[in-house]
């Protein structure tokens, strides 16, 4: 359950993109784009500043409507063999945790 809703969430921060990303081609300010998404999606509409971000992107040429990758501690990733090496180490020196 909980990956289809993050499945939603992407989808949704896509949609939001592509919107204002055809808006831009239209030539309609990031003001203007805001309010629209904002009087559509009420609570679930993307700030001023993310429009705004955006829409600068799409001007300036970008196509993508895709996050960039941001470089940074990967994501963890919790296995049986992570799981036994953390073991050892505890029984190795109880004094590490």
């Amino acid at each position: 359950m909980i990956g289809i809703f993050f499945y939603i969430i992407k989808m949704t921060d896509e949609f939001d993109r592509y919107y204002i990303k055809i808006r831009r081609i239209l030539e309609i300010d990031a003001k203007t784009i805001c309010e629209e998404l904002t009087t559509t999606l009420r609570p679930d509409a993307p700030a001023y500043s993310t429009v705004a971000k955006w829409a600068k992107r799409f001007r300036e040429g970008r196509e993508d409507v895709n996050d960039d990758f941001r470089p940074g501690r990967p994501i963890s990733v919790l296995t049986d063999e992570n799981i036994e090496q953390v073991r050892q180490v505890i029984e190795d020196d109880q004094n590490s945790t």
